[in-house]
């Protein structure tokens, strides 16, 4: 019996339809382009990512930033709080 120890990656070619089955990390946006998670997802022949999905990874960022993918790459916002007063 053989052991399958990785998974295999899918492969897709330069339009972005797979053309070897297998497991990709898929980087999942919203509609508005704002990471929302990474997942992990079996690309079977044929087909390509789903709707707002991207296999490179943004870099990793502080607490007060956003990342957004704006169709083309990944960017990097600084996230403004205004702070809450309360009444004594």
């Amino acid at each position: 019996m053989q052991y399958q120890i990785k998974p295999a990656s899918a492969v897709l070619d330069k339009n972005g339809l797979t053309i070897s089955a297998g497991w990709a990390i898929i980087y999942n946006v919203d509609a508005k382009g704002e990471f929302s998670q990474a997942t992990y997802q079996y690309l079977p022949v044929g087909v390509g990512l789903p709707v707002h999905a991207y296999l490179e990874a943004s870099k990793n960022v502080q607490d007060n930033q956003a990342i957004i993918h704006n169709g083309q790459q990944w960017t990097i916002l600084k996230i403004y709080v205004v702070p809450r007063f309360t009444q004594s």
